[in-house]
């Protein structure tokens, strides 16, 4: 055989000796690959590709499902205390979706790792949700915590929940409620659970909701239309945003509270315990002499991000 022939039979050899070493070890461990490639192809679905396309899919049909208001332009009605709008109606919308976007990516983050704590995380930004969506429309009565079943209920018999969000409501609880009493499930049956629970969260985060923002705060108030008798305490002024809010609406309360800072979006809570009389007040910032209230309990919101 002459040198060309041992050098061309070489080639081939080294040509096929890998793909054979390969199919040969894939025929000895197929059993093993199978199982590591169920394991790849979830990491797969929940981190970046598969899973995020049927979950995105999903969130495309709760928000087909869920009307979206359009931005409202006109001035406030609240004669005495309306300015220019600053923005429009909809950048608490905007914020919801950024602090939803946030919470799955780290419960997707976790749940390539362990699907039962990331569930066990989804849940409890979902108690979370609830409980800033009963907090901003007065709704929370003070209370630090808010069952998730008794929350639930409240908001379809409010109507405020799409027809999608009941069977992901169903599936998620079911499988949340066997581990948190430990019950065994399967990581397939968390990786369910976590979709259903990322409906969930989305679901109630699109819930149309008016919010509130300080806009000034330690505002003298007196109790003279000349405003030359101060009153002991303070006022805040609170701007309206979101659904159902006039664009730059803007109230004035009392309150005794020192914990407000301007920019901060607070809960609609109140101390009925603190009853204020007839005031007054000169506006920040034209200076111009306002009536502020006839009669007026104190504003006692927290801050939301504390809820």
């Amino acid at each position: 055989m002459n040198p060309e022939h041992i050098k061309a039979w070489a080639q081939i050899i080294a040509a096929i000796a890998w793909p054979l070493v390969v199919l040969i070890l894939v025929m000895m461990f197929r059993k093993e690959l199978s199982a590591l490639a169920t394991r790849l192809k979830r990491g797969k679905v929940l981190g970046q590709e598969i899973e995020l396309d049927a979950l995105d899919a999903t969130a495309k049909a709760v928000d087909a499902s869920i009307p979206i208001p359009s931005p409202k332009t006109v001035t406030a009605l609240t004669s005495a205390n309306s300015r220019p709008p600053e923005e429009a109606n909809g950048s608490t919308s905007s914020n919801n979706e950024e602090r939803v976007r946030e919470i799955e990516r780290r419960v997707l983050d976790e749940a390539a790792r362990s699907p039962k704590v990331a569930l066990m995380i989804l849940s409890s930004e979902i108690e979370r949700e609830v409980r800033r969506h009963f907090a901003v429309r007065g709704q929370l009565e003070g209370r630090a915590t808010y069952p998730l079943s008794k929350a639930i209920n409240s908001l379809y018999e409010q109507s405020n929940l799409p027809p999608l969000a009941s069977t992901a409501i169903e599936q998620f609880g079911h499988v949340r409620n066997r581990i948190v009493h430990g019950v065994a499930a399967s990581e397939e049956e968390a990786i369910r659970a976590i979709d259903s629970g990322l409906v969930i969260i989305r679901s109630i985060a699109r819930i149309p909701t008016a919010r509130h923002r300080v806009h000034k705060i330690n505002v003298q108030i007196f109790s003279d239309p000349q405003c030359s008798k101060p009153m002991n305490g303070k006022a805040i002024i609170l701007e309206s945003i979101g659904h159902g809010a006039q664009a730059g609406s803007y109230q004035i309360f009392p309150t005794t509270k020192n914990h407000f800072q301007e920019g901060m979006e607070v809960t609609w809570e109140w101390d009925f315990n603190q009853q204020w009389q007839e005031a007054w007040y000169r506006d920040p910032e034209s200076s111009k002499i306002k009536h502020a209230w006839s009669s007026s309990v104190e504003f006692a919101g927290r801050d939301i991000n504390t809820i």
